[in-house]
């Protein structure tokens, strides 16, 4: 479809070239000038397992952390740029014990999921407190963010049924999740035209 395509390059535009290599750089920013970090590290509490953690950048903000990621690739470059564990392993069928992690952060990943009812399942076994992040798709920053790798791009009225059907108690928080952004602009962007969602869940 022609707009897929057009969305496509934009977003290509957006994030440039070397997609592993900008998440790099997180691992010399400040991640507290993020906003939904900020929102994200208080809800993360005691044991992490960072599901979908990519080059494991969130490390940096939780002192007991566990990346889990599918892609090899991008766990050599976490390996390379921290001490932290890191674990080859899908989100649908994760390789601990019941009750494991304190929480449980899947950042930027639900939408890449297929069957996420069954994911949220397997995170409910591994940790009472589940933190979701993912872009507001009803917002102006879905074209920026599409990616063919989506799976789908459920909006906050479509993914909140599914997190309560697993979780008693589910709270949304509307904020930004730019990284490129100076900070002063991040925090405005948070204020008035949010584009990123945290979501809390717990049992």
């Amino acid at each position: 479809m022609w707009f897929e395509r057009v969305m496509t390059g934009l977003a290509n535009i957006v994030r440039g070239r070397g997609y592993y290599e900008k998440y790099a750089r997180l691992y010399r920013k400040d991640l507290k000038a993020v906003p939904s970090l900020r929102i994200v590290q208080p809800m993360a509490t005691g044991r992490i397992l960072d599901v979908g953690c990519g080059i494991g950048y969130l490390c940096r903000l939780f002192p007991d952390y566990v990346g889990a990621d599918v892609d090899r690739g991008a766990l050599l470059i976490g390996r390379r740029l921290s001490r932290a564990p890191f674990v080859q392993a899908s989100a649908h069928a994760l390789p601990f014990r019941d009750g494991s992690f304190d929480t449980i952060i899947m950042y930027d990943i639900i939408e890449h999921l297929n069957d996420i009812p069954s994911v949220l399942h397997e995170a409910k076994r591994v940790a009472r407190t589940v933190v979701v992040s993912l872009v507001d798709f009803q917002s102006y920053y879905r074209v920026f963010t599409h990616d063919e790798t989506h799976t789908s791009e459920l909006t906050v009225d479509d993914l909140v049924p599914i997190l309560r059907a697993a979780f008693g108690d589910v709270r949304v928080t509307r904020t930004s999740g730019i990284f490129s952004l100076p900070a002063r602009a991040n925090e405005f962007v948070a204020r008035h035209f949010p584009n990123q969602l945290v979501i809390q869940c717990s049992r």
